[in-house]
């Protein structure tokens, strides 16, 4: 263990000889001047061009959809109806038992809520995490 100690001691003792014998460099007097003319074409050039983290269309698609479940919460009924039934292309049997399956179709207002929740939220985390990559690309 001794032993051990006695060779760090002796190896500090040494690289304290040399770099004081070797001494410490001084930069060129314009140095910093050098670098920063280095460093600023870099920060000029983008080999990349901006693209959008979630397109226009599915921001159109989101709001479109968030203004539908707006507008059913507000205005529309438990109730399900079907306005318009191609009577040719099906038999009656058919459009009745459809219209039977969706005819108590509701859904409650904790799930519009939670859905409204949830899409508010996405939406938040959507800005800020283009605000944080936004950041990020600058130098």
């Amino acid at each position: 263990m001794e032993k051990d100690r006695n060779k760090e001691i002796e190896l500090e003792y040494f690289v304290e000889q040399v770099v004081t014998e070797a001494g410490l460099d001084e930069p060129a007097p314009n140095f910093t001047e050098i670098v920063m003319a280095k460093v600023v074409p870099l920060a000029q050039k983008h080999s990349f061009g901006y693209e959008p983290l979630i397109p226009k269309t599915v921001w159109y698609f989101m709001a479109i959809a968030l203004l539908g479940i707006f507008i059913y919460i507000f205005t529309g009924s438990a109730k399900m109806e079907v306005p318009f039934w191609p009577s040719e292309a099906r038999s009656a049997q058919l459009q009745q038992a459809y219209i039977d399956i969706f005819a108590d179709f509701s859904v409650s207002d904790t799930f519009l809520y939670g859905l409204i929740g949830l899409t508010l939220c996405i939406g938040i985390q959507v800005f800020l995490l283009k605000h944080h990559f936004e950041k990020r690309m600058v130098l």
